[in-house]
């Protein structure tokens, strides 16, 4: 069986935590693959479900672990991602 943590949640929504780098990265170390919303903006890419208002930059290395789901939140992070699709699992919005 496959455990999936939407956002990093194991435990129920905790908005402010969700899509956090660190909180994340806590499910992984817990066991479960993580389902994380990516975007691409100005050459960078953040983790946020909304326009990134609290800017969560992270970079290819992080993105390309074959733990997560990506759910590319506009066209250009769908259109960078693509190229690495061997390694996860790339949704449109």
């Amino acid at each position: 069986m496959i455990l999936i943590a939407h956002r990093g949640n194991i435990n129920g929504p905790r908005p402010k935590w969700e899509n956090d780098k660190s909180y994340v990265i806590d499910a992984v170390n817990a066991g479960y693959k993580c389902e994380i919303d990516v975007w691409y903006l100005n050459n960078n890419f953040y983790l946020s479900h909304d326009y990134p208002k609290h800017h969560h930059l992270i970079d290819l290395d992080f993105l390309i672990r074959p733990v997560f789901y990506i759910h590319c939140k506009n066209i250009p992070a769908l259109q960078k991602l693509i190229k690495f699709n061997t390694f996860f699992i790339v949704m449109t919005m």
